[in-house]
């Protein structure tokens, strides 16, 4: 359903129970540009409404039973974000992930351009190196 300013909110986030089908961080990405897009200039509080609605019945549900992250922002939408953030941070295998980028590094066959990429793939994942 368009808005007023005539554009398409994203999809929600997590509108059901389970994993989202998408990663947080993709789609708060996407939320930003949504909201720059239909120039949402309001205060923290009616930008944190619609960052909730967005989220979808699930998400809210979730959202609502976190505890706040303590942080010395003021602004509720930047403490709404910073606690989705934290609960919905993918957790990272590092066992496998070592694994995994030591067996890609005998399949690009000297290649550059194809071992790049997983390498700094690899190299964001926290606790890797």
């Amino acid at each position: 359903m368009p808005t007023t300013s005539g554009l398409l909110p994203p999809p929600e986030f997590l509108s059901t129970p389970g994993q989202p089908p998408r990663p947080w961080k993709q789609w708060y990405r996407q939320f930003q540009n949504y909201v720059v897009a239909a120039a949402f200039d309001f205060p923290a509080e009616r930008k944190r409404a619609i960052l909730l609605h967005c989220l979808g019945a699930e998400g809210q549900r979730i959202f609502h039973t976190l505890p706040v992250v303590s942080s010395t922002e003021t602004d509720t939408y930047e403490q709404a974000v910073r606690t989705l953030e934290t609960h919905f941070k993918p957790t990272v295998n590092v066992v496998a992930e070592r694994y995994r980028f030591r067996q890609s590094s005998g399949r690009t066959r000297g290649q550059l351009y194809f071992f790049t990429p997983r390498t700094c793939f690899h190299v964001r994942v926290p606790g890797f190196c």
